[in-house]
């Protein structure tokens, strides 16, 4: 089977530093999905944004949230 092509990374309107992360929470709601914390290698991340599929606008909505990545090992 061959492999399907390889799209090229493209930054979004609004990115504003976005870290690139892992076993973070992502949740779609509507046309909208909100990604909450996560890590990337030592870094722990307690952010929540939110991403528009109608516009492809992507917005941080708080740094700091009182729930959410705690850090798992």
């Amino acid at each position: 089977m061959p492999r399907p092509p390889v799209q090229p990374w493209v930054p979004l309107p609004g990115h504003k530093n976005l870290d690139g992360r892992a076993r973070h929470t992502p949740t779609l709601v509507r046309q909208k999905t909100y990604v909450l914390g996560g890590r990337n290698g030592n870094q722990l991340f307690n952010d929540l944004w939110v991403f528009d599929t109608e516009c492809f606008q992507l917005d941080l909505l708080t740094e700091t949230c009182t729930f959410g990545s705690q850090g798992l090992p």
